[in-house]
């Protein structure tokens, strides 16, 4: 019979991978990242086993596997779905009998519930044995009439007893649970899974004996002398690689694991990279901030001539609220109340091709002139100064082709909504006027080297205009490129894309995993995680056992976008620093 299983992740959609490989093998398999309903899954439907995530955001997490074995009897084994430190370390605090290290996948699931039950055998045939002896001891005492001291607790069946009799009836438990969770904040209702990649099994053994139908699997122990062994094993010492986690096997030896999946299954979810020049570290606030403005709000290019706006203009209010007379910035939350269209400084052309009548420099101008706001009586604006922050549209049509990039004083992240108007409004009046233009493409969220965005511009771009928007100078400048678009191809699963290694740059992180492919055995390997570069040595290896073709998740595809935005844009910065310290 397939085991009954709930999983209470810490995230949503963080065990897609793990959920689908095992009800493909028929498992029942429930899972979400609400502590209610999976406390009320296991009290209803009596799984066989309950994996509970350690690191969920809940802090109460620690005091459900005593209120689960209060209310049922079920085995319950620990898992994280990061290695942090912060993570690794909540699991070892919870003192879990079995767990698992990330990634946490389907077989690594199918393993250690093998494992379980090959313990409880065990545990069984040894309690068997002792009945036998327990047998033999009490026929020696009829005939010596010598009686054995029963030790302290009583047999394993006697404290089962106790503790079934003693067991909370089901409505009790989730009473106690919404007391536990009233003074908590409770993750929002969440059944839906996402990859998780098939990874290492690690159980940390204690002194006890795993016994059948043990009732208090699942309790907090009152005592943390021993230490859990931890999933990390640094070697040479340096850092341990994402494919190089180590976790202790059931002979007590460390063996590597490689982070592989099935083809077909999903592949696997990687933490975000540390902060790097090329590599963004907000990528997951990306497609959040740029996106229209939730509806009840006020978009950056409000007609000004609707009631709120004059009111705004001349009060100083927007929607009844009044607004402080000046405004760090403006963001999708904090709608302008003032004057739009200030320009600053000259309109600067650095003596380029594109002329002041050019369709593309006109409908770049005007889409800024509608979208810059100005708070009402602000004095001084933050000036633009060195940039890493950027945003970025990427414009392709037959005429031109290239990267129209923004920046905002005191290097401060482009407002989304400001982006999310200029792009409208430029796609707009170029189609109007007849241009071919791609419009589906969106703005994105870039990190620069540092650089003085306005010289920059100057030397490398074919036009820069700038406004004032909020309490910020803005300034959008166009970088031509013949190479924005991305070429990607169909992988061997549909779940893959796979590109031409010659269109990665040496020694740059990447803003996605890369895996190659083994025909071999029809599985990918994990070469080279987010966040980490690709070597140039890496590639001539490569080339040289006859790959030409790396492979990516095909939710990615994106990302190949960003990352060629910030290798290009990266590459002029460099060009520019090299000319200037050449002439100095």
């Amino acid at each position: 019979m397939s085991p009954k299983i709930v999983i209470l992740t810490g995230k949503p959609n963080s065990m897609r991978a793990a959920e689908s490989f095992l009800r493909n093998r028929k498992w029942d398999v429930y899972s979400t990242n609400n502590i209610r309903d999976a406390v009320a899954a296991v009290i209803k439907r009596r799984p066989d086993f309950v994996f509970l995530a350690a690191d969920h955001p809940n802090r109460k997490i620690k005091s459900i596997p005593k209120l689960l074995a209060q209310a049922v009897q079920v085995q319950i084994i620990g898992f994280v779905e990061s290695s942090a430190t912060a993570s690794v370390a909540a699991l070892g605090e919870m003192n879990f009998h079995y767990s698992l290290f990330p990634p946490v996948s389907g077989p690594s699931i199918e393993r250690i519930i093998s494992k379980i039950k090959k313990d409880e055998e065990q545990a069984a045939q040894e309690s068997a044995k002792a009945s036998r002896t327990d047998s033999r001891l009490e026929k020696s005492e009829k005939e010596t009439g010598i009686s054995r001291r029963i030790k302290a607790g009583g047999t394993a069946s006697d404290n089962t007893a106790i503790v079934q009799n003693s067991r909370m009836d089901a409505n009790v438990a989730l009473r106690q649970l919404d007391q536990l969770l009233d003074d908590g904040t409770e993750t929002a209702k969440t059944d839906s899974s996402s990859p998780a990649g098939a990874g290492n099994i690690a159980y940390m053994p204690t002194s006890q004996t795993p016994a059948e139908k043990d009732p208090n699997y699942g309790y907090i122990p009152q005592s943390t002398n021993e230490s859990p062994t931890g999933p990390l094993v640094p070697t040479s010492g340096r850092k341990p690689h994402y494919s190089e986690l180590q976790s202790p096997d059931g002979d007590g030896k460390a063996k590597k694991q490689k982070p592989r999946f099935e083809v077909g299954e999903e592949p696997p979810e990687r933490e975000k990279p540390v902060y790097d020049p090329y590599a963004a570290d907000w990528e997951s606030k990306t497609n959040e901030q740029f996106r229209q403005p939730p509806s009840g709000e006020q978009p950056a290019n409000f007609d000004l001539t609707k009631p709120d706006a004059v009111k705004a203009r001349s009060t100083g209010e927007v929607g009844g609220v009044p607004q402080p007379p000046s405004t760090a910035i403006l963001t999708q939350d904090s709608p302008p109340t003032a004057e739009k269209n200030v320009k600053t400084g000259t309109q600067q052309d650095a003596n380029r091709p594109f002329s002041q009548d050019s369709i593309f420099l006109r409908g770049t101008q005007q889409a800024l002139d509608e979208a810059s706001q100005k708070i009402s009586g602000l004095d001084h604006y933050e000036e633009l100064e060195k940039s890493t922050h950027a945003a970025c549209i990427i414009i392709n049509s037959p005429r031109f082709s290239g990267y129209l990039v923004a920046a905002m004083g005191k290097d401060r992240r482009v407002d989304a909504a400001f982006m999310n108007t200029v792009r409208e409004r430029l796609f707009e009046f170029l189609k109007s006027h007849g241009e071919l233009v791609d419009d589906q493409e969106q703005a994105m969220e870039l990190k620069l080297e540092e650089v003085e965005f306005e010289d920059w511009a100057l030397h490398k771009a074919e036009f820069l205009r700038k406004s004032i928007h909020g309490s910020s100078e803005v300034a959008m400048a166009f970088f031509p490129s013949q190479e924005t678009q991305v070429q990607l191809e169909s992988s061997v699963t549909d779940s893959m894309l796979m590109m031409n290694i010659d269109d990665l740059k040496d020694d740059v992180p990447v803003e996605f995993d890369l895996y190659i492919y083994m025909p071999n055995n029809n599985r990918f390997l994990l070469y080279t995680p987010q966040g980490r570069p690709i070597f140039g040595e890496q590639r001539k290896r490569l080339r040289t056992r006859g790959v030409n073709h790396i492979h990516l998740r095909k939710e990615s595809g994106k990302q190949v976008k960003k990352y060629r935005a910030q290798v290009f844009l990266n590459e002029r910065i460099a060009e520019m620093k090299t000319r200037i310290a050449r002439a100095g």
